[in-house]
């Protein structure tokens, strides 16, 4: 018979700095349960995933102000103008169980105060459901933008650049379990 595991949710939470910029950050992986000694492997549904950019480094830009009265090509034009400034970049890609990755998007990371926020749903939620199989995992890195990676800064008043990306994952899972007490991963 088939049993449905309760849904339970996992935490994504990491946080990049200069020291860790060339490095990969698992934000997450799926998890496993015990049930009468085996192991249930989960699938995870992406929920939230935010992302929040403190960017010493480069000048600091300001994000434009979306006018009710402004036509739809001058809001393009200010977000183009917008997205040509210095920045850095979060590449945010899933890696296979067999080690191979697949870009998923890349999050221009800008120096807006008090601190620069977006989101990475646009990857994730866009679609009805994404799901992240048993064995994958959901991994960011800082990719160089034509301005380097993240810096360690020392000038009067100025902090170390550093990205943290936060967010939650549904997970779900069921097996199935016979009138002996075997039981077999059943993801559905």
């Amino acid at each position: 018979m088939a049993i449905e595991m309760p849904d339970r949710i996992a935490q994504i939470a990491a946080r990049i700095t200069p020291a860790t910029a060339n490095q990969e950050a698992v934000l997450y992986t799926p998890s496993t349960a015990s049930v009468l000694s085996t192991a249930i492997n989960y699938q995870g549904y992406m929920a939230v995933i935010r992302c929040g950019a403190y960017i010493d480094s480069l000048s600091q830009v300001f994000v434009p102000i979306d006018d009710p009265a402004d036509t739809t090509a001058r809001r393009e034009q200010k977000a183009q103008l917008f997205r040509a400034n210095p920045k850095k970049g979060l590449l945010i890609s899933l890696r296979s169980p067999s080690n191979e990755d697949f870009e998923v998007g890349i999050i221009d990371l800008f120096n807006v105060k008090p601190i620069f926020l977006s989101g990475a749903n646009e990857y994730f939620t866009d679609l009805e459901l994404y799901g992240i199989k048993f064995g994958w995992k959901i991994q960011a890195k800082i990719v160089d933008r034509g301005f380097g990676l993240l810096q360690n800064n020392t000038g009067e008043g100025q902090q170390n650049d550093w990205v943290s990306i936060t967010g939650f994952v549904i997970e779900r899972s069921s097996f199935l379990q016979d009138r002996n007490d075997t039981v077999l991963n059943y993801i559905v």
